[in-house]
């Protein structure tokens, strides 16, 4: 029995995929891709890499000169991983400023990850 074990993990995506997008603001993205998974818990190492495929919309609109955009993304990998993250952007044409707040979570061996991020988009 191990008592506080040390655990180094890893967890990559490589997504390919096409836009489409109507003329009203809405937009559908599916996609394909590659995902890896690593884990090393006191010796004991387990390593995944295998296809994953999904779909992202999103509805983009502009009012006053500011930009709105939310999306919704979910995916699912070979191995019965599923992920999903929704995001919602903001971005002032006439300052040259913006930014996103994403939310999600991903199912990986047996465990749930959770991710928030918030970004800031400036242009000079």
């Amino acid at each position: 029995i191990l008592h506080d074990p040390t655990t180094v993990s890893g967890y990559g995506v490589i997504n390919v995929g096409y836009d489409f997008v109507a003329d009203s603001g809405f937009r559908l993205s599916p996609f394909v891709g590659i995902a890896t998974e690593y884990y090393n818990t006191e010796g004991s190492k387990d390593f995944y890499a295998g296809l994953r495929t999904g779909v992202g919309a999103g509805y983009e609109y502009s009012i006053f000169g500011i930009q709105y955009d939310y999306g919704l993304k979910l995916a699912v990998n070979t191995n019965g991983d599923v992920a999903a993250m929704v995001r919602v952007g903001v971005w002032s044409e006439m300052d040259c400023l913006g930014g996103d707040i994403t939310v999600g979570a991903t199912s990986v061996m047996d465990t749930v990850a959770y991710k928030v991020s918030a970004s800031v988009k400036i242009w000079f």
